[in-house]
């Protein structure tokens, strides 16, 4: 069967009462991807709301199309295979924040898989960042043995906690500031200011789709198409007064009656507000236990805790997969600790970004340029990925056998890349 790769903006024209809708063709890949995914059929504002914030972002929505479906086929008008981009940023550390080119909403109908579809569109798409100039590209993944393949490396990981909010819960130094209850349906764009300065700060974080404010603040429930009325969010202020980080979070129940608090987003300009918010969570009332499914690898709650057994990991998730389109405009603008010199040889299936580079690093800075000097360590554009945030050392994949060089090499090439501490981004897209 042959197949129509077809690309186009989120459209719209007016509807019955003057109001924009989704012309056919976007709300027939829209309908496509909430079958991919296993969701119920979008429909009224979460429509709108979805056509909406991908013109906000710009997005190209690409499909698949038979161009001889069969007559029984599900909407034959309808892709059978997307993928959607658009362009944001990464805070790749220093306060420097990379063009990034992001990706989501990739699904392949089941009765046309293994027909090159889903690399069709990759290679299409990536090919053209490149020549926009992008330098680096990031998604997230439903199954991890898919997107290696395409270039893409895990960088970035979440832990998932819960904490017990017995009596014996406390600090052991109270947090600073002022922490208050908040509606979160009026407090949107409040929210989305503290993530810009988290954004601003934090390396590693990657900056959100248009979609963020309405489903973070509880205006807009995926689940129930309405807005979560259960939805509760609270602020703290630092000492001058300013508000510096939120939270938001419902109460529900579990089996047996017992009430367990669930944290939506928390996002904070500093460890102060973190640790603040952290105290009203274990204060509210007829709540056990809180769970958070997007904290830090490296979480100052842990060790802030008087009991540190309070605190409990039921899972590690990698979240951000990058994908290095230009080497030397990554590297450049990649935060550095150490000063040093290394050829370093890409290997690229997809011939993005492969070759061989002299990285010379001074005074926090690199210079990257193409050399034809024999690579002293080799590694594919994948690790590199996984390298590029401090994620994982590369003494660490040395170990695992993604990096080749000789002993000295290695070594040097480890030092030179290390980084204080680990990145952390608490965007799912």
């Amino acid at each position: 069967m042959d197949y129509d790769l077809r690309a186009q903006p989120a459209r719209t024209v007016p509807g019955p009462d003057g109001r924009p809708v989704p012309d056919e063709a976007t709300e027939r890949w829209f309908q496509a991807v909430a079958q991919g995914f296993h969701d119920a059929r979008m429909r009224g504002h979460g429509l709108e709301m979805a056509v909406r914030t991908a013109q906000a972002d710009e997005a190209v929505l690409r499909g698949m199309y038979p161009l001889d479906p069969p007559p029984l086929e599900l909407d034959p008008q309808a892709p059978v295979a997307t993928f959607i981009s658009f362009d944001k940023t990464l805070n790749v550390g220093a306060g420097r924040l990379l063009p990034l080119h992001m990706i989501t909403d990739v699904t392949v109908r089941p009765t046309h898989r293994r027909r090159g579809l889903l690399r069709r569109m990759m290679t299409t798409d990536l090919a053209e960042a490149r020549e926009r100039g992008l330098p680096m590209a990031a998604l997230t993944v439903s199954e991890g043995s898919i997107y290696g393949r395409f270039g893409f490396g895990p960088a970035t990981w979440l832990r998932h906690i819960s904490i017990e909010t017995s009596r014996r819960f406390g600090l052991r130094q109270p947090a600073s500031g002022r922490v208050e209850l908040v509606d979160p349906h009026r407090n949107a764009e409040l929210f989305s200011t503290v993530f810009a300065r988290f954004h601003a700060q934090q390396r590693g974080s990657v900056d959100r789709p248009s979609w963020y404010p309405e489903v973070v603040s509880g205006a807009y429930d995926p689940g129930s198409n309405e807005p979560d009325q259960a939805r509760r969010a609270a602020v703290h202020h630092d000492p001058a007064g300013e508000v510096d980080g939120y939270v938001t979070y419902r109460v529900e129940r579990q089996a047996g009656g017992q009430r367990h608090l669930v944290v939506h987003d928390l996002v904070t300009a500093g460890d102060e507000a973190y640790l603040g918010l952290w105290q009203l969570l274990a204060s509210i009332d007829l709540v056990e236990n809180v769970t958070f499914s997007r904290a830090p690898m490296e979480d100052p709650l842990e060790f802030a805790l008087s009991d540190p057994r309070l605190y409990s990991v039921s899972k590690l998730e990698d979240v951000i997969w990058l994908r290095v389109l230009d080497v030397a405009a990554s590297l450049e603008q990649r935060e550095w600790y150490r000063d040093g010199t290394v050829v370093l040889g890409v290997e690229d299936d997809m011939d993005l970004a492969a070759g061989t580079f002299r990285v010379e690093v001074a005074a926090g800075r690199a210079s990257v340029t193409r050399t034809g000097e024999e690579p002293e360590v080799r590694l594919d554009v994948a690790t590199l990925g996984s390298l590029y945030l401090g994620g994982v050392t590369a003494r660490t994949l040395r170990r695992a056998g993604r990096l080749q060089g000789d002993d000295a090499a290695l070594e040097r090439f480890a030092a030179l890349t290390e980084l204080p501490s680990r990145p952390y981004s608490v965007t799912k897209y």
